[in-house]
């Protein structure tokens, strides 16, 4: 059973908290030992997410690539788009707005919803959905 835990940003985020905070929660989890999937909406958002991975805190390092990117060594932080990552991952953090199909395979699975009401309505449709696969879910305000 997949737990799900939505962080729900405050209203003075910034406009990419939403990836900023993916950021912090990667290498967070990194840092513990567990390898991370960050599935974002498109190829362009993956690109993004991926150069803000080497610059959102000076001080920090997040061991990552993009899944398209052929790699001799799995690496702890995935970032993709529409693919299913092949090795076995301990978090997806979800930053499209669609439930990825694959959503089960993940031990935990990270939703960040941004502060406005259109964000969280569609972060309301993936709640009820995640209900109705009977996953434990949780939320936070961050």
């Amino acid at each position: 059973m997949t737990q799900i835990d939505f962080y729900i940003l405050t209203a003075a985020a910034s406009h990419d908290a939403r990836a900023r905070f993916a950021c912090r929660l990667a290498e967070k989890v990194w840092q513990k030992g567990y390898r991370v999937f960050i599935h974002t909406s498109s190829a362009f958002e993956a690109q993004q997410l991926d150069d803000l991975l080497w610059t959102f805190r000076a001080e920090s390092f997040v061991p990552h690539a993009i899944a398209t990117e052929p790699s001799s060594a799995p690496l702890p932080v995935l970032v993709g788009t529409g693919c299913e990552p092949a090795l076995p991952l301990d978090l997806l953090i979800n930053l499209s707005d669609v439930v990825p199909a694959y959503f089960q395979r993940f031990p935990r699975l990270a939703e960040i919803v941004e502060p406005n009401d259109a964000q969280r309505e569609v972060a309301r449709r993936r709640y009820r959905h995640y209900r109705e696969q009977g996953c434990s879910l949780r939320s936070h305000n961050v």
